[in-house]
């Protein structure tokens, strides 16, 4: 039986940035926490962080030597609870409308997401996202991230895809859309709710008629 399934990324789709403002969870780091940027950039988002969103290893275990090394006085789990404090502003009309397809027209919604271990359970379950979605795929789950084949594989195998499924995948970064495409999923850049919205009705109506 062929079903309808949504896939949606979550940063920058579902999760919007500081919750008091919309603002990158950054944007006063170095006021709030003295912690620069640019050197966390460089040797950690840009470094070890990757091993860590292929579940390989753990953020507070790669941050401390980094920590000890540049002489911050905000401890690991100080900071790890700011970033994910600070980046939780939930899409509250997207989810919504989820919601809505979820029980208007029996569309499987998904979640497919770059994220290491701890803030997977963090959007899961202190966010609530596990409530409003069918499943909730995590590179560090999968062992690949986007824009990586193994990650699309992976994913589609977890949720449980069947080749009769019409399924639509949306980030919000062009080389995801191009990788899912790739996979065989069709794929929509995602530029806001109201261009989302507007496509999947149409994408809805196409089934009818097919």
């Amino acid at each position: 039986m062929e079903r309808s399934v949504l896939i949606l990324d979550v940063d920058g789709v579902v999760i919007r940035g500081r919750p008091n403002d919309g603002r990158p969870w950054y944007a006063t780091l170095q006021e709030d926490l003295g912690i620069d940027r640019d050197m966390l950039t460089e040797r950690f988002f840009s470094a070890g962080f990757r091993t860590a969103l292929r579940g390989q290893a753990d953020i507070l275990e790669l941050l401390e030597p980094l920590f000890a090394e540049q002489e911050i006085e905000t401890s690991v789990e100080q900071f790890v609870d700011y970033w994910f404090r600070n980046d939780a502003r939930l899409n509250d009309e997207l989810i919504e409308y989820v919601q809505s397809l979820r029980t208007r027209v029996d569309v499987h919604c998904f979640l497919a997401t770059n994220q290491e271990r701890r803030r997977t359970k963090y959007i899961r379950e202190t966010l609530g996202l596990d409530a409003h979605f069918d499943a909730v795929v995590s590179s560090s789950d999968v062992g690949a991230c986007k824009p990586e084949p193994e990650f699309f594989r992976a994913a589609h195998a977890r949720l449980g895809l069947e080749p009769e499924d019409r399924v639509l995948f949306t980030d919000d970064r062009e080389p995801f859309v191009e990788a899912a495409v790739r996979h065989g999923w069709q794929a929509r850049l995602f530029q806001g709710n109201a261009d989302l919205k507007t496509y999947v009705e149409r994408w809805l109506r196409a089934a009818k008629t097919n």
